[in-house]
């Protein structure tokens, strides 16, 4: 357990105990989180990517005082990328001490990136690591998100507890869990992406593959971002079929700005609301004060 003391509004509350079908954590979110989300989205969408074998593309940026480190991966890109997200047969993942299996092609993919980033994950100076990546880049993130919690224990101690933060926009499932529709995530290996969020923007399509008849679920609770009677699909992609429409980054960032705004205003309401008890409260305080007073002044 941390020692340090959270504000339980910046930090949503997450149940590790993954449900067989998806389990969703719906906003509002604070505003603090979603702001971060979108700064991190934009970023994602703006990186300068390197390219490598399998169709990989990632990109590292660091933040201006060198503390801070963003692990970004893009979206589906080439048609090689197409047969990497349909190549879904379960394969085990052998580099950890744990045994799990995942999606076949997002593994190849991460397999060929991991070189290239290994090096600067085990850098010491950073001591916060972002993870973020969109649709396609989101499974690899996934990936990732594992890696640098596996190899980076100091960005989990009790003295950094929020060390790394992982964001999955229009995330694919890539943990294969079972057949079997009662069959949880194992605690010691859901843990690990406790600070890992999948990002769902309404009903998007791809955050729905694969299956989950196939066995294939998310990491961790996913994020539900967006409002039926809001969304613009008139403004944003409207010649795709609505579901895959919103999984456009522009219905994502939409959606995101709704839900800042709305987050904000409700946690304005609730700060007037508590500045009104304790106002009443303290009202009610001094009229016990004057009376006690009063009658001892009488006796």
């Amino acid at each position: 357990m941390s020692t340090k003391k959270t504000k339980a509004e910046d930090k949503p509350t997450r149940d590790l105990d993954n449900l067989p079908e998806d389990k969703v954590f719906r906003t509002p979110l604070p505003s603090k989180t979603l702001k971060d989300m979108r700064t991190q989205f934009i970023r994602c969408l703006n990186a300068k990517y390197i390219h490598t074998d399998n169709d990989g593309d990632y990109a590292i940026e660091e933040s201006r005082d060198g503390k801070t480190l963003y692990l970004l991966f893009q979206w589906t890109r080439t048609a090689y990328d197409w047969v990497s997200n349909f190549d879904f047969f379960a394969k085990p993942y052998k580099d950890m001490e744990i045994p799990w299996r995942c999606h076949r092609g997002f593994l190849r993919v991460w397999k060929s990136i991991k070189p290239f980033v290994k090096d600067v994950v085990a850098n010491p100076k950073y001591t916060k690591v972002y993870i973020a990546g969109f649709s396609h880049g989101a499974a690899i993130a996934t990936l990732a998100h594992e890696y640098v919690w596996f190899n980076r224990p100091d960005l989990r101690s009790e003295e950094n507890p929020e060390g790394i933060t992982g964001y999955g926009f229009g995330c694919p499932r890539c943990y294969f869990s079972s057949l079997l529709p009662w069959k949880k995530m194992p605690q010691e290996l859901a843990q690990r992406w406790v600070r890992f969020y999948p990002i769902r923007n309404l009903k998007d399509i791809v955050t729905h593959v694969p299956p989950c008849i196939f066995g294939f679920r998310h990491v961790a609770p996913v994020v539900q971002l967006g409002r039926t009677d809001k969304w613009q699909i008139v403004d944003y992609a409207p010649n795709l079929p609505p579901r895959a429409a919103m999984h456009s980054a522009s219905n994502y960032i939409l959606s995101l700005d709704d839900g800042i705004k709305e987050a904000q205003e409700l946690e304005a309401y609730q700060e007037e609301v508590e500045k009104a008890n304790k106002l009443a409260a303290k009202k009610s305080a001094s009229k016990k004060t004057n009376f006690g007073s009063g009658s001892r002044e009488e006796k």
